[in-house]
């Protein structure tokens, strides 16, 4: 298997094979347990790089499953391109199925009971979801609530006059 573009010996010098065929990434990871490194002017994490190289390239938004289940690993015959929400499928983190009950309320999970989080893929019971807000809510007490809400509401407008004056900038 041939890279679509050719990757430099310093990038594979950090590379060794185990005896699964799992390409291990030597060096320090980060706190989540994958590893970086700068190609092409851009910062990379191992395995999305080895994936767009070999296996094509990395749709907006995709991210990038270890078949093998090892973070490490870079081998591109254990990597694939996945959305957020195969992804969360494909790890088996998904803890409930869209139309049975949902496990820990016992309501329907589907139409007006489930929500998704905007641009990742997860999905929720929105009961529980609004049962645990209720309880965060009461346990922090209604000042700290609002106090919250209001520093989180100055926060998201910050960001988005930020956003709108980068745009600018780039149209201008």
């Amino acid at each position: 298997m041939e890279p679509r573009y050719p990757l430099p010996p310093r990038i594979y010098a950090r590379v060794e094979v185990n005896e699964n065929g799992c390409w291990i990434v030597s060096g320090k990871p980060n706190d989540s347990g994958y590893y970086r490194v700068d190609f092409d002017g851009k910062s990379w994490y191992f395995h999305r790089l080895f994936c767009d190289a070999y296996n094509g390239e990395l749709r907006p938004g995709n991210e990038v499953h270890h078949r093998c289940e090892v973070s490490a690993c870079c081998n591109p015959e254990h990597l694939v391109q996945l959305t957020p929400a195969e992804h969360i499928l494909a790890d088996g983190k998904f803890p409930f199925i869209i139309g049975e009950p949902c496990p820990h309320c016992g309501v329907l999970l589907s139409g007006d009971n489930l929500g998704q989080v905007k641009n990742d893929g997860y999905f929720y019971c929105k009961k529980c979801r609004g049962n645990a807000y209720k309880s965060y809510r009461e346990r922090i007490g209604e000042d700290e609530f609002k106090r919250r809400s209001r520093k989180n509401a100055a926060k998201a407008r910050a960001k988005k006059k930020r956003l709108k004056q980068e745009m600018e900038r780039s149209l201008a």
